[in-house]
């Protein structure tokens, strides 16, 4: 294949109109891309996703904060301000942050690429792919506080839960009267599931509650109870056995979420490697994405290459964190 006919292809992959080095992908392209890029996360294909034209507005969620039963007297007239009354309309807003990816082709990837004849379909994928893992990672621990330039793009989920969360009994820091973290063990899991059953948002609007976790988590938990002398410690050993802590199943299984933090904190002399872990519905992460995604490329003699760049618009928005319990300090390795 020609170089131009190769770079016409790729450029089809992004425009579906003869538009020379600038694109709009159509809305039905851009929804084709952003199914590509988040089926390849099990953790955000798992999410909701708000597909927006706008870059800033507000949109609506099906909320119940009380009950909806109350006393009916025959022949009273209802005022509609009494016990039973709940809205259906609660707004939340959002403002899409600006981003941008790029990538370059030199002449010798065009013309000796061993994925040939179907480069182009590879390229994508690949770019996609590697999309999809930034997202999932800026999602998480997106922080606009943050010293490292690629997390201050926009706060993640795991911020606007803690701080969604702060000042109630859903937040628990898993240390112990020193403020050592302590390592992974049942009583973890017992702790979080009785703050999350005793929270009515939890009980009506978490659906599908899940362990979300990072893959050593369950590991740990699984050698934890290896140490039991009982038939779920052989089966821990064997890794037989689907751990389901207090019932509730780890998101994604032993393989968990890579991209939830292990980092490592100094207490008392001592280095200990700490992660967090979450439960909670992953239906209550909401990914706000802009349609109008641009690409453009320009041919660079220089270097011999060409170079493609991306813009897009995302945001994060979490509406009901009180959904979610969340275990801090957690010792893990």
């Amino acid at each position: 294949m020609k170089n131009a006919d190769l770079l016409r292809e790729i450029e089809q992959k992004f425009t579906s109109t003869n538009l020379g080095q600038y694109g709009v992908l159509p809305d039905e392209k851009a929804d084709e891309f952003i199914d590509l890029t988040l089926k390849q996360s099990v953790l955000l294909d798992n999410i909701t996703v708000y597909r927006t034209d706008h870059k800033a507005g507000e949109f609506y969620v099906f909320d119940i904060p009380g009950h909806v039963l109350a006393s009916a007297t025959e022949g009273e007239v209802w005022n509609g301000t009494d016990t039973g009354t709940f809205s259906i309309d609660r707004a939340f807003t959002y403002s899409c942050t600006k981003v941008k990816s790029a990538f370059r082709l030199t002449w010798e990837t065009i013309n000796w690429a061993l994925t040939a004849p179907d480069f182009e379909d590879f390229l994508v994928q690949k770019w996609s792919g590697r999309l999809r893992e930034d997202l999932e990672d800026l999602a998480l621990n997106g922080d606009t506080d943050s010293t490292d330039p690629f997390y201050q793009l926009d706060d993640g989920w795991l911020k606007l839960i803690e701080e969604g969360l702060a000042n109630t009994g859903q937040i628990i820091d898993w240390v112990d009267e020193t403020g050592t973290p302590k390592p992974v063990d049942v009583e973890l899991f017992q702790r979080a599931y009785r703050a999350f059953v005793q929270n009515p948002y939890a009980r009506v609007m978490a659906r599908n509650p899940v362990w979300i976790a990072n893959p050593i988590v369950y590991v740990d938990y699984m050698h934890h109870l290896a140490t039991r002398d009982d038939n779920l410690g052989a089966a821990a050993i064997m890794a037989a056995a689907e751990l389901r802590p207090d019932g509730i199943p780890f998101f994604n299984g032993a393989k968990g979420v890579p991209y939830l933090p292990v980092k490592q904190i100094t207490v008392g002399g001592e280095n200990h490697l700490v992660t967090k872990v979450l439960l909670g519905d992953p239906k209550q992460l909401w990914l706000v994405i802009h349609r109008e995604f641009r690409a453009e490329y320009e041919r660079e003699p220089e270097r011999d290459s060409w170079r493609w760049i991306g813009y897009a618009y995302v945001d994060f928005v979490v509406p009901f964190p009180q959904t979610f319990v969340l275990v801090k300090n957690v010792k893990v390795g």
